[in-house]
């Protein structure tokens, strides 16, 4: 007798113990903390696929074009859309996917002193309506390389997001993007919550300089702001990250010099910390990504620099310049 109470008892308790993690497991991973954002959020995101130009609701936004994927201003108007509010009213931009996903973890730095906390989930399925972040470039992608890629989760293993100039936005199955190096997501409830200060992005990009065959495309300009710390009083920008790209449309060999590329702010110089250095070839386009660090933190506007050489019957070097206001 006492072994049967025992072995009921035992029974549910087990019972119990399955049901409270079902819970736990359904409070993480429900649909959404609100199942008809979701809904609306992949009902709007399909409307646009097959279209490099918003229509509707979106008319007058590019989805991609011969510069650029915007994939991000995509993922921006849907959510801002399907949350009832007009494209105006954007309550926060980004310039890219990559400084989307850095401000929904704090801090930006490891150092001893700081909390860290993210609202970024690592499951592989992301559920319906979820934003989708991946470190790298879709295939077929144009100028996502370096800048991160960002879609919408349909619930079903697919991800609908803004992929080339001549498609558009499409919908393709999460494995085509394993190699893009996944990186997790959020819900769409989250999206106008930021746990790190949001980066000072460049106005009016793309801008282009070009000579003697050789163009150059600055792409994107993201300033971020240290991680806060009460102790510390801080007067300096962390990290600058620019992404651009250089075309070259001769038969002459053409190299980047961006160790010499710089930014002039307030006065001051600054050189890269980090850069690629490559051979441009006839009729070939690289895209680089360079990192900047200590710029003033109340700065408005900056110069840059990029140095590039091109050898036709001697060598030649050339400095594109651009001046770049924040919004």
């Amino acid at each position: 007798m006492k072994f049967r109470i025992s072995f009921q008892r035992s029974k549910k308790l087990i019972i119990v113990a399955i049901l409270l993690l079902l819970f736990s497991s359904l409070s993480v991973y429900a649909l959404s903390k609100d199942p008809n954002l979701a809904e609306e959020v992949v009902r709007l995101a399909s409307s646009q696929i097959n279209k490099t130009k918003g229509d509707g609701e979106f008319a007058g936004l590019i989805w991609a074009d011969a510069d650029c994927t915007y994939c991000e201003r995509f993922i921006s108007a849907v959510i801002t859309v399907a949350s009832g509010r007009k494209i105006s009213e954007q309550k926060v931009k980004y310039s890219t996917a990559y400084s989307d996903y850095r401000t929904r973890s704090t801090p930006l730095s490891f150092e001893p002193g700081y909390d860290y906390m993210s609202l970024i989930k690592e499951s592989e399925e992301p559920p319906k309506g979820a934003v989708v972040y991946y470190a790298g470039r879709m295939s077929g992608d144009l100028e996502n390389c370096y800048g991160g890629y960002v879609g919408i989760s349909d619930g079903k293993g697919n991800v609908i997001g803004a992929v080339n100039a001549t498609q558009g936005v499409l919908s393709k199955p999460m494995e085509s993007f394993r190699a893009t190096n996944y990186m997790g997501w959020i819900f769409p409830d989250e999206w106008d919550i930021q746990l790190a200060p949001l980066p000072k992005v460049g106005k009016d990009l793309p801008k282009i300089f070009s000579k003697k065959g050789v163009s150059i495309t600055l792409i994107s300009v993201e300033a971020f702001p240290p991680p806060k710390k009460s102790s510390h009083v801080v007067t300096y920008l962390s990290r600058t990250h620019i992404i651009v790209r250089i075309t070259n449309d001769t038969y002459n060999r053409a190299y980047w010099e961006l160790r010499f590329a710089r930014i002039v702010a307030d006065g001051k110089e600054f050189r890269p910390t980090s850069y690629p250095e490559n051979e441009i070839k006839p009729g070939a386009t690289e895209v680089a990504k360079i990192t900047f660090q200590g710029l003033p933190i109340n700065v408005n506007k900056i110069t840059i620099y990029f140095p590039y050489c091109i050898y036709e019957l001697r060598r030649e070097e050339i400095e594109a310049k651009f001046e770049v206001e924040f919004y």
